[in-house]
Order: C-alpha cells, then sequence, then structure tokens
C-alpha cells in the first residue's frame, strides 16, 4: 500500500470511526457513498488525503476539523443530506402508513417514483417481489410480516427506501443490497449509469435519458446545459495567466467546461499554489489535441499544476464533449472523438 492509498485509508478510518459510534447506519453509507465517489476522483492521480486534525459528533451531526476545506465542505454536503432524509424518514415512520401495497407492488413503486423513473421503478418492483417471496418461504429469518415502506424516492441521485420500525434485520439488508444494485443503472431505462451533476441537482441516467432529460429540462429556456457555459480564464483565473493576456477560452467542447473549471477552481485554492510567487504559472493555452487528448500549453510551468493537469485529462477522456455525460464514451479507431454514445450516434447520423 503506497502513502496515498495509506492517507486516504487513515482518513476514511478516523471519519467512520466516529459515524459508527455516534451515527446511523444511512449515515455510514452516505459517507461511503461520498468516500467511493472521492476516490474516483482523486486516486488515479495520487491526490493525497486532507489531514484531520479532528472528528467530532454533537446533535447537528458530524463535525471535521481539517486542513482542506473544499474537501470537508463535500463531507459535511453528504453528510447534511442523509441527516435531512433520516429526520424526514423518522418523522415520516411515526405517522405514515406504508406505501407499497404487496398486493400491487407495481403499481405503488411506479406511484411513487414516476414513469420518468420507469427503469428503477421496474427493477424495485421485481426486487420487492422477491422480498416478498423470500418473507413467505423462509419466515425463520425473514420473519412472518411484510415489512412497512414509509418512503421511496431519488435523492441526491441516489434511491432511498425507508422502512417503518420494526423491520426485520434480513429483511432491510436484503433490501438495501437490491437497492445498491439497481443505483448502479439508469433510472430511466435500467442501462448501466452514473451519477451525472447538471447545475445543481445530481442524476444517474445512461447517456440516451440525460439527453433526453436536458431537452425536458431546458426547454424553451433561455439557456441551455452545457452550451450555454462560458469559460474565460483570463477573466476568471487571472493569476493563471499573463498580464497582458485579454482573453483566454479553452477551445474545446462544451461538456469539458466543468472538469476544466472544477480542477483550476481547486488549484487556484490550494494552499500549494497560494505560497507560490505570484506570475508563477501561466497557462498559455487549453485545447483539444488530435489524438483526442487535452492540451494544455504553459508559458511558464511548476510542477505544482502537474496533478491538476492530470486530473483533468483523466476526467476528460471519460467525459462527452458535447453534453457533459460521465461514463459513456465510445472508442473510435482514431480516437479523436471523445463522445457519450448518444452524441456519437447522433453525430453519425447528421455525418450520414
Amino acid at each position: 500500500m503506497d502513502d496515498v492509498e495509506k492517507s486516504w485509508k487513515e482518513f476514511r478510518e478516523k471519519v467512520r470511526g466516529v459515524i459508527e459510534d455516534h451515527g446511523a447506519p444511512d449515515d455510514l453509507r452516505s459517507f461511503d457513498a461520498w468516500h467511493a465517489e472521492e476516490m474516483r476522483l482523486v486516486m488515479a492521480h495520487n491526490y493525497p488525503a486532507p489531514h484531520v486534525s479532528d472528528v467530532t459528533w454533537s446533535t447537528e451531526g458530524l463535525h471535521v476539523e481539517c486542513d482542506d476545506r473544499e474537501v470537508v465542505d463535500r463531507v459535511m454536503t453528504a453528510m447534511a443530506e442523509v441527516s435531512h432524509d433520516l429526520k424526514e424518514a423518522r418523522a415520516r415512520r411515526s405517522v405514515m402508513s406504508s406505501v407499497v401495497d404487496w398486493n400491487d407492488i407495481h403499481g405503488s413503486v411506479f406511484k411513487q417514483l414516476g414513469e420518468h423513473r420507469a427503469g428503477w421503478a421496474e427493477q424495485l418492483t421485481l426486487a420487492l417481489e422477491k422480498v416478498k417471496r423470500l418473507i413467505d418461504e423462509q419466515p425463520e429469518l425473514f420473519g412472518d410480516e411484510r415489512p412497512s415502506i414509509v418512503q421511496i424516492k431519488q435523492k441526491w441521485g441516489g434511491l432511498r427506501v425507508y422502512e417503518g420500525p420494526g423491520c426485520n434485520q434480513a429483511t432491510s439488508e436484503e433490501i438495501q443490497w437490491r437497492v445498491d444494485e439497481i443505483e448502479q443503472t439508469c433510472e430511466g431505462c435500467s442501462n448501466s449509469a452514473q451519477r451525472q451533476h447538471v447545475q445543481g441537482f445530481v442524476t444517474t441516467l445512461c447517456s440516451w435519458c440525460y439527453n433526453a432529460e436536458l431537452r425536458r429540462r431546458y426547454d424553451c429556456a433561455p439557456a441551455s446545459w452545457p452550451q450555454s457555459l462560458e469559460l474565460d480564464i483570463a477573466a476568471n483565473y487571472p493569476d493563471l495567466v499573463s498580464a497582458d493576456c485579454a482573453s483566454l477560452v479553452p477551445a474545446v467542447g462544451p461538456g469539458w467546461l466543468m472538469m476544466i473549471s472544477l480542477a483550476l477552481h481547486k488549484l487556484s485554492f490550494s494552499q500549494d499554489f497560494k505560497a507560490l510567487d505570484p506570475g508563477t504559472i501561466h497557462i498559455s493555452d487549453i485545447k483539444k489535441g488530435q489524438d483526442g487528448k487535452i492540451s494544455i500549453g504553459f508559458s511558464r510551468y511548476h510542477d505544482l499544476i502537474q496533478e491538476y493537469a492530470d486530473w483533468m485529462e483523466f476526467r476528460c477522456g471519460v467525459t462527452c464533449e458535447e453534453c457533459g455525460h460521465v461514463g459513456d464514451i465510445v472508442r473510435t479507431t482514431d480516437k479523436s472523438q471523445v463522445l457519450c454514445s448518444h452524441c456519437y450516434c447522433t453525430r453519425e447520423k447528421s455525418d450520414g
């Protein structure tokens, strides 16, 4: 185990230990989901874990003291989301009856998730049908009562299924295991998918359903995503360009602009960058090379920026340059295009 992997393991164990002592199972699941996402973003390029000086739990929830506020803020966002969910669920458990009619599971699930999440609804229906059979066939393990499901919803890009009080532990674990499997698929059609971030909302969609959702969400709107995104490095990050640079707009597709902005934002707020003399790093251009990879030019270079440049290359390599969908890139022979299957097929159709 290298030093970076060890540092992240120690960070995870320290925070997780406090949650285990004071939190709830849903708190742990939320932190583990956040940690898995964070690892996908940073471990490929050896970003060290933040140094945690203290982790405490109060009546308001988890509190982390560490030297990287950006990481801590993302942890806090995750924990705030799950804390809100838990409060909602606990309140509903005390006053609400089950939202699932075990004699009409299909109708109950679709009523909660809606037709636009048919991919998840169909799978959850099958999962609960299986749970129903397990209870009937193995009452000694799963109990002899069907659980009360007080809430089913999509939250923070994940599927939430909350059981009522007194749910058999084996039944609860069976439901959660099946929910975890469903979360790896598209909400709309059950295709393989991962979480997508679009202007503050998080969803789990394949490239086809993602683009359909963008059309629905921004239909008749004055601006669209990501085509309306604008990034001028000279205006937004003036410390990263020379003094005589009036404008520097990356020559890339709109889908990559968010990744570039995220990397430069993280760099500009890092303590290491702030410790450098002004003008140490000057970016001269950002464009897509003929090999389909992002290319960053420098008029002044410092080793500090390399890890951020590597991160940009990695993230842009799995992000559609047209629509910004992550994780469904069509690998063409010449590798010059970095498009999701939807945008690739759309372009092929228009060219043909």
